[in-house]
């Protein structure tokens, strides 16, 4: 499996998602999702669509370095400085 749509399904825990290595686009639009540390191992995610969530700490995030599609919008963000790092790698951003 490549793709995952799990939109507006009330999923707060990620935990089970950290074994899907081969994922490569990913939507969890519309969730209560707060910690998105289990997204770390999942270093094939090109896109990602993590829009209307409860997300403060992106910081998990840094190691995703195939995205090229990234949309945060409709959360809790407190530090945009791990965006430093997309400069102008990050067209969908």
């Amino acid at each position: 499996m490549t793709s995952l749509v799990l939109n507006s399904s009330n999923i707060s825990d990620l935990s089970s998602l950290a074994n899907l290595t081969d994922l490569t686009d990913l939507s969890l639009r519309s969730n209560t999702i707060s910690d998105i540390s289990a997204l770390a191992s999942l270093t094939n995610l090109q896109v990602l669509d993590l829009y209307e969530n409860t997300i403060n700490n992106i910081s998990h995030l840094a190691g995703l370095t195939n995205l090229n599609s990234l949309n945060l919008g409709y959360n809790l963000i407190e530090d945009i400085g791990y965006f430093s790092r997309f400069n102008q790698d990050l067209p969908a951003l």
